[in-house]
């Protein structure tokens, strides 16, 4: 068995009957938002595999020393997309952290290199109002 994170509703718990409260929200199905008020709630969701690819899954899981719940919810997490700019997004910030420094001369060097490019964009421009005022 494997848990998430998430639930329909606190009233609902099918791996733990024992657990349920009976209430109008567990006999419909509504939005997320309108069941929990927005927010999301704790929930155990069973997956029935194949006892091979348990294994391999398990295996996996050890290999990268993370609990069985943890790898699969981060295989859930790759396979479906997040944001659609998500590998841009990432890689952007991989450069920003690559390139952070808290060297006072590294700073100057950085920001007088740009105020010298914002100077070179303001000459070479073709009309009177400046990209860099």
């Amino acid at each position: 068995m494997l848990s998430s994170n998430y639930c329909t509703s606190p009233e609902e718990d099918p791996v733990h009957p024992s657990r349920s409260t009976p209430s109008a929200a567990s006999s419909r199905r509504a939005p997320l938002e309108v069941i929990t008020g927005g927010i999301l709630t704790p929930m155990t969701l069973a997956i029935d595999l194949p006892p091979v690819l348990l294994v391999r899954v398990q295996a996996r899981a050890q290999e990268r020393g993370m609990s069985l719940n943890e790898y699969v919810a981060k295989l859930i997490e790759e396979a479906l997309p997040g944001e659609p700019n998500a590998r841009g997004i990432s890689l952007l910030k991989g450069w920003e952290a690559e390139d952070a420094t808290d060297d006072p001369t590294e700073l100057e060097a950085r920001r007088a290199d740009w105020a010298a490019t914002k100077a070179a964009l303001n000459e070479g421009h073709s009309s009177e109002r400046k990209l860099f005022p």
